[in-house]
């Protein structure tokens, strides 16, 4: 009886040992789950918990954000016109009586010697500006100078700006000024311009007490210390005072309108065409304040030019260009 006893003990201590064997909670076990579940990094820099997706499977990365796309435009590309950039200094072209259809002696505000055509055209001269002051103007492409007197200086091209600059208005008391003092100012002249309407005389002929020198800034001409400044033109009158110099006659006569018109046409359009044609000017209708002046081309493609001009000034307020077919 003893032995049956001894042999059933046996059999329940072996099979407690097997039991054990298998038991999930065992702390061998344990420690290689804990191994597993540490998180890990993959090749991407994206950091995955093992323990949720499972060891046997790649961890998921996800898809990139198309938002932070670079979706910059590149912006047009600048203009690669060159802009040019030109000082000229205005001065006056002087016709003696004798070169006129009016019997009167006459003067015209000139650029550096010329007059400003082409897509030049747009600039618009305030009536204060006189000889010794300047312009600026920023341009792209070219312009071109008609060797006439006075010059055409034409722009193929656009203005991009202009400006102004105004020199020194210096006043003299005629007693104090001289012919001697005039060659050591290196004046260009003896002429005294009466009015805005562009009549002129000499200074030994000139009838005022004072006289306005206008200073000329030109960089050819240096100045020594003997001469206080260089002048470019006087004037009976204060060129920045508008209402000073305004002509005393009554109005600017027909003939006068026609050779204003004329000289305006034959060097703005005439010159500048290489082709031989004739022209005709129309006599000057009389309109409120003003002069109205056709001139009419005869060639083919000519075309017909309106000038309206002011009566008291002298001044073209309008020109317009029509074909004259």
């Amino acid at each position: 009886m003893k032995k049956y006893l001894s042999l059933l003990l046996l059999a329940l201590m072996t099979l407690a040992f097997l039991v054990s064997c298998s038991d999930p909670h065992n702390n061998n076990t344990s420690s290689y789950d804990d191994s597993i579940t540490q998180d890990s990094t993959n090749q991407n820099g994206i950091t995955v918990d093992s323990s949720t997706t499972g060891n046997s499977q790649a961890p998921v990365v996800p898809p990139e954000d198309s938002s932070t796309t670079d979706n910059t435009q590149t912006p047009d590309a600048p203009s690669t016109e060159k802009i040019n950039t030109v000082t000229w200094q205005f001065d006056y072209a002087y016709w003696d009586s004798s070169e006129t259809l009016t019997g009167e002696s006459n003067t015209k505000l000139l650029v550096d010697g010329g007059i400003l055509g082409g897509d030049f055209d747009g600039i618009v001269i305030p009536k204060d500006i006189t000889a010794g002051d300047t312009i600026t103007i920023n341009y792209t492409g070219s312009y071109t100078i008609l060797e006439t007197y006075p010059s055409y200086i034409s722009l193929n091209g656009e203005v991009i700006s202009y400006s102004f600059s105004y020199t020194n208005v210096i006043p003299v008391f005629t007693e104090n000024l001289t012919e001697e003092m005039l060659l050591e100012y290196d004046a260009p002249n003896n002429y005294v311009i009466l009015d805005r309407g562009g009549r002129f005389t000499t200074l030994d002929k000139y009838e005022g007490q004072l006289v306005y020198l206008m200073e000329d800034r030109r960089e050819l001409r240096q100045r020594t210390e003997d001469t206080p400044f260089y002048v470019a033109c006087m004037l009976a009158y204060d060129p920045r005072d508008l209402e000073d110099g305004v002509p005393d006659y009554e109005n600017i006569s027909e003939s006068e309108a026609r050779e204003i018109a004329h000289s305006h046409y034959y060097n703005n359009y005439f010159l500048t065409c290489a082709e031989d044609f004739e022209y005709e000017m129309s006599q000057p209708e009389n309109l409120e304040g003003y002069w109205e002046i056709r001139i009419t081309e005869y060639r083919d493609y000519g075309y017909v030019y309106c000038y309206t001009i002011d009566k008291i000034t002298g001044e073209i307020v309008s020109m317009a260009a029509t074909d004259s077919e």
